[in-house]
């Protein structure tokens, strides 16, 4: 004779209920209640869920009662078995449908009887159907709604808190810079110090570990020791934490606990930031430069080391559009320093099976002296140790600007998660209390458009009054001195460069629109060597010189400039490609065409002819 088999199921929505006697004691009733009945019980399969919440469902999503639920459908849990609880809302309180549909009529269907404790109800497939359904209905409705009224309660308090909390501090917990006086935050000046020195680093270009390890070498402040890590100093992690943290602001982001998609409860932004509720320690200015910094580094970070590289994730190959990257091939005669087209250095497929690339290189040293004597909006001041006064400034506004155009984006965000609001809404109150909001942020928007375009000008003004090109020539020397001997100087030189540069095209082997320029050049300028029987073999002597490494140029891009998005194509001295180069003047360019005299010149010595080239010819 086949006996019925008793199971035990109980559950905690918060962890503190499972410090009183409540499991043991519904352990004990379900052992009590398998012997009054002669079955069996099962001790194997002791199920808790603790910490779970049965108002958001996570104990049947991931719980021990969902296992359960499994067993009972595939049938390792047999028709006839039994489930003791203590009371109905144990395996559930979410909304009446979620709880008849999802557990009790999933168990039920299944032959499994549900017997509660408290009161002493017994419920099966047959008195379900012999109206027990109403008096199941009846605990469900109350357990849900008891839920519901905790949770609005919960958060009405937390809204309370919320508009109080520029009056009050809603708890004494704050950041590690901060400490609380008289019931008041106050800042911690060194630590306030060294906050800003790690943001100022951080724009600077260096890396977290680079700054972990000057703070724990020389910084005025340290974080006291936490429950995780218990020894003293700073940590890149961190550096990282302070950096994200709108809490530098002087802003607290309240929080709440939601459900993911997979029944984890998970933290997520309760409403926007409560502004003033700290005393601020960084400019808004500064954190919105930092978090454009970052952003733009992902994917394209890593350790800083040496900054041996100071144009790193900016150089492409214009033939396969591949990185090129750098490569150090030791002292020797054939050694040295190389820019070099990563597909091809690692012979990458095609996808018709051809080599993507060709083993492209170029000179390192040849490329930097060509890029930093040619790129004009380089501010070689502003990466010098002991910048100037008017460095400084210039500095200043160019991180101003930057950190008002992600202060803009950051608005721009919220304006359109506001718009979202507004159209899911059905409350009047709600809809105006966002509109509202949503006309704030529009007039801030328009200030800081405002403040940004009379920085711009600013910046401007200085940078064309501000020194000679002798002046700037004279610093770019001192630049190249000091990015020769100094790993720092190179580190902020890298940072300069991201924000100048979009990218640096290399054409290691040339293009053939040099050859064609070159050939619509000897038209116009050289109209008796056109004439020379000689030419034609000329023309093929001219395409193949300048679709090679000898004629090797760079197209730079500027971000955000005002010329071609073409680029400008800049030659080395050693080239035989033309391009541009600057010249005396803020904004001056002066072009210079591919070396035909030269060309000419190989050509005709080549073929021993009697043809020397003279001005009035070439």
């Amino acid at each position: 004779m086949k006996t019925n088999t008793v199971y035990s199921y109980s559950r905690f929505s918060s962890p503190e209920q499972a410090f009183g006697d409540s499991e043991r004691r519904q352990w004990e009733a379900a052992q009590a209640y398998a012997k009054e009945k002669g079955f069996v019980f099962d001790e194997s399969l002791r199920m808790t869920d603790r910490g779970l919440s049965g108002y958001h469902g996570m104990h049947r999503r991931k719980g021990a009662l969902g296992a359960f639920l499994a067993k009972v459908e595939s049938g390792a849990v047999a028709p006839g078995s039994v489930l003791v609880v203590e009371n109905i809302d144990r395996l559930g309180r979410e909304p009446m449908m979620d709880t008849l549909k999802t557990i009790l009529f999933g168990l039920l269907e299944r032959g499994v009887t549900i017997e509660t404790l408290f009161p002493r109800d017994t419920y099966t497939a047959a008195s379900i159907n012999n109206n027990a359904i109403w008096q199941l209905v009846a605990h469900i409705q109350r357990a849900n709604a008891e839920s519901e009224r905790k949770s609005q309660l919960a958060k009405a308090n937390w809204k309370q808190k919320r508009k109080l909390a520029t009056e009050k501090i809603l708890t004494r917990r704050a950041p590690a810079w901060l400490r609380v006086v008289d019931g008041q935050f106050e800042v911690i000046d060194a630590a306030a110090k060294t906050i800003r020195l790690i943001f100022q680093l951080k724009l600077e270009g260096f890396g977290k570990g680079v700054i972990e390890r000057k703070l724990n070498h020389s910084a005025p402040w340290t974080p006291p020791k936490s429950d995780k890590h218990k020894g003293a100093g700073w940590r890149a992690s961190y550096i990282e934490k302070i950096l994200r943290n709108r809490a530098v602001l002087g802003e607290l982001q309240p929080y709440r606990l939601e459900q993911d998609k997979d029944g984890k409860r998970v933290r997520v932004p309760d409403g926007e930031p409560i502004a003033g509720y700290f005393p601020a320690v960084i400019e808004p200015a500064v954190w919105h430069r930092c978090q454009s910094v970052m952003s733009g580094n992902n994917g394209t970070g890593g350790r800083t080391g040496k900054a041996t590289n100071v144009f790193q994730n900016l150089v492409k190959c214009a033939y396969c559009g591949g990185s090129m990257v750098f490569i150090n091939k030791g002292d020797s005669n054939k050694g040295g320093h190389y820019l070099v087209c990563d597909n091809g250095r690692r012979q990458v497929k095609a996808e018709d099976g051809k080599p993507k690339c060709g083993h492209y290189k170029v000179r390192y040293e040849e490329f930097q002296e060509t890029v930093l004597n040619n790129l004009s909006k380089l501010r070689p001041e502003t990466v010098l140790p002991n910048a100037d006064e008017q460095a400084a400034q210039g500095k200043q506004l160019s991180n101003s600007i930057a950190g008002l155009a992600g202060e803009a984006s950051d608005i721009e965000g919220r304006m359109k998660n506001l718009i979202e609001q507004i159209e899911r809404t059905d409350s009047d109150t709600i809809r105006a209390r966002y509109e509202q909001r949503l006309k704030e942020l529009e007039a801030k928007q328009v200030e800081i458009k405002t403040d940004q375009e009379q920085k711009e000008s600013a910046l401007r003004d200085l940078q064309r009054n501000g020194q000679s090109f002798a002046d700037w020539q004279k610093n770019l020397r001192g630049l190249k001195d000091a990015i020769a001997r100094n790993a720092d100087s190179r580190i902020r030189l890298k940072a300069h460069l991201k924000e100048l540069v979009n990218k640096i095209e290399v054409f290691a082997a040339g293009h053939e629109d040099t050859s064609e320029h070159a050939l619509a050049l000897v038209e116009e300028y050289m109209p008796k060597l056109e004439r020379a029987k000689s030419f034609p073999a000329f023309k093929s002597y001219l395409r193949k010189r300048l679709v090679s490494s000898d004629a090797r140029f760079y197209k730079l891009h500027l971000r955000n400039a005002q010329k071609s998005s073409a680029g400008l194509q800049l030659a080395p001295v050693a080239s035989l490609a033309g391009g541009v180069s600057i010249k005396p003047g803020p904004d001056g360019w002066k072009f210079s065409a591919p070396k035909l005299e030269t060309l000419a010149k190989e050509f005709f010595d080549a073929r021993k002819a009697n043809f020397a080239p003279k001005a009035s010819v070439l």
